[in-house]
């Protein structure tokens, strides 16, 4: 998790898989993944046949680091001395040369080479490069393609994330793809940073994610990756009308408010076991003011939506942030908000737990809870069901960065 933490990606491998590794132009692949190098984290002990054959990749022109130093025994005592004695042969035939002052030492083994010291002194020193997103609260799982590499990206702070980043591999260029809907895609705004790095900017609000494709050596020509600078959100207020349209074991009774909340805390007993969707609706006035677009934040939902505005389906909303661009559906004047929204079926199951309807029908171990104990939802509390907002119309003025640290507003 340090390493993790730091920006590297890294798979885990035992003693049976490093037998089935073979190195190719010095990198390290298995049942075909390309790895830059193999750690081993600090051990004492290792089996002389996983030590034999770290040996026979670095003399193969793999890169193997060994965390604090290469282990000094093997385990086990079944024909302990003879294993042991094979080590001892092996480690005494390798070098390791030190520079004044380093963390890192090498011992060069053919085409290859061993490194002992810090983990991550070794891993720059092995030209592995970390990804500095992770710096700035954005976590990422990186893979390759033909051309380049995939990046899903998570900004994983509580604010949101507006600036460049640094990627850990070289881009000519790079595609930006929103995964929430289809056919959001453009080409991102990147710059050559003083150390020939690429830098790219980027724009996530908190829990929201992206989609990159790099292309390492190809100029990707398309429609630019809109950026958006937000102004003064406008709250949505009025009477909402809720609904409820499918589920069950009930449908509650509908009901009207001018505050949003928990459907869990309308009178109805029916609304707290109530586990399926329900419709809100809110007309509301727009006046003719100035925006390049128009951004609806429903800001809380318990647990998911589907937007529609002036009749005109938006999208589907299943993750945070709730958010969506919806100038094209908007119109001066009277306007017709609809969120349908589904909960999740803990209530229901809370419900049926504590009038001991039969649901539970494996006929094995049934359903158990984390302690493997027969499962039981009676005591839990209730969870928040429904669109609890607030919601709002933020208007986005369309931004243009720049290869400096400012951006400039377009007109």
């Amino acid at each position: 998790m340090t390493l993790w933490n730091r920006g590297y990606t890294t798979d885990y491998i035992s003693d049976q898989f490093v037998q089935q590794t073979r190195c190719k132009d010095g990198k390290i692949t298995l049942n075909g993944n390309t790895f830059n190098v193999i750690l081993v984290p600090q051990c004492q002990y290792m089996p002389v046949e996983t030590l034999e054959k770290l040996a026979q990749l670095a003399k193969g022109g793999a890169t193997i680091l060994f965390e604090g130093g290469p282990p000094a025994d093997v385990p086990g005592f079944y024909q302990y001395q003879r294993r042991q004695a094979a080590m001892q042969k092996l480690l005494d035939g390798v070098r390791f040369d030190k520079k004044q002052g380093a963390a890192v030492s090498r011992a060069a083994m053919d085409r290859g080479c061993w490194m002992q010291g810090p983990a991550e002194d070794m891993l720059s020193a092995a030209g592995v490069a970390r990804e500095p997103m992770m710096d700035k609260g954005l976590q990422f799982v990186r893979r390759t393609h033909s051309e380049g590499f995939h990046y899903f990206i998570v900004n994983s702070a509580d604010k949101p994330f507006d600036g460049w980043i640094t990627l850990g591999v070289a881009a000519q260029s790079v595609v930006l793809m929103d995964p929430y809907f289809e056919n959001q895609a453009g080409v991102a705004v990147i710059r050559k940073a003083a150390d020939g790095k690429t830098e790219m900017y980027l724009q996530l609000g908190p829990a929201q994610s992206c989609i990159l494709r790099t292309f390492t050596e190809k100029a990707v020509n398309g429609s630019a990756w809109a950026y958006w600078q937000p102004t003064y959100p406008k709250l949505l207020e009025g009477t909402w009308k809720v609904e409820f349209i499918d589920g069950g074991p009930v449908l509650p009774k509908s009901y009207e408010a001018s505050q949003l909340g928990s459907w869990t805390t309308q009178p109805d007993a029916e609304a707290q076991r109530f586990a399926g969707t329900a419709r809100y609706t809110l007309e509301f006035g727009l006046a003719d003011v100035k925006a390049d677009e128009w951004l609806l934040d429903l800001g809380r939902v318990c647990d998911s939506a589907r937007v529609s505005v002036n009749g005109q389906s938006v999208g589907t909303l299943w993750s945070e942030p709730f958010q969506v661009n919806v100038e094209r559906y908007l119109r001066a004047g009277k306007n017709t908000l609809q969120v349908e929204v589904t909960n999740v079926a803990a209530n229901r199951i809370r419900d049926m737990d504590i009038r001991k309807v039969p649901w539970k029908i494996f006929h094995d171990a049934n359903i158990l809870n984390v302690e493997y104990e027969p499962f039981d939802a009676s005591n839990w509390e209730l969870r928040d069901s429904g669109l609890l907002g607030p919601v709002s119309l933020v208007p986005l003025k369309k931004i243009s960065p720049t290869a400096g640290n400012s951006v400039i507003a377009e007109n």
